[in-house]
């Protein structure tokens, strides 16, 4: 099956957009298998065809460097699957940026402080003042 990945993101000057994923197609996570996209007109492209034994796969998008330094889209990989009977897919996506209060994130909210339902609570206020204050 053809499936057509498409994303907008500015890259700088020496740096490419790859597409990595959890099939033989993606590089199974190696990222020296990744697939390179190309640029044009503000949007990184790419086609891949992914044989039909696959229902779903893992994937993500990774900046790479002319002197080979990586950086990778934050949290979690995209999750792909495939319907039935259809064999063109267009997928368009958006890089996951970390978020600007990824200090919340950490394991000491995470495993300590948030444990509670109060810390909880007062951790989502200030959280949702802070966003209120930054779009200011």
């Amino acid at each position: 099956m053809k499936l057509l990945f498409r994303i907008g993101y500015n890259t700088a000057w020496g740096e490419s957009l790859y597409l990595l994923g959890s099939v033989k197609e993606l590089g199974e996570w190696n990222e020296s298998k990744a697939l390179k996209m190309t640029y044009e007109d503000g949007i990184w492209s790419t086609e891949v065809d992914i044989k039909r034994n696959v229902k779903s796969f893992e994937y993500c998008y990774i900046v790479r460097n002319d002197n080979g330094a990586v950086r990778k889209e934050w949290g979690k990989p995209h999750l792909f699957t495939f319907g039935k009977e259809i064999k063109v897919y267009e997928i368009l996506d958006s890089w996951n940026d970390q978020p600007y209060d990824k200090s919340f994130y950490s394991s000491m909210f995470v495993n300590s402080i948030v444990k509670t339902k109060t810390m909880r609570c007062l951790i989502n206020v200030v959280a949702s003042r802070w966003k209120f204050l930054l779009r200011r």
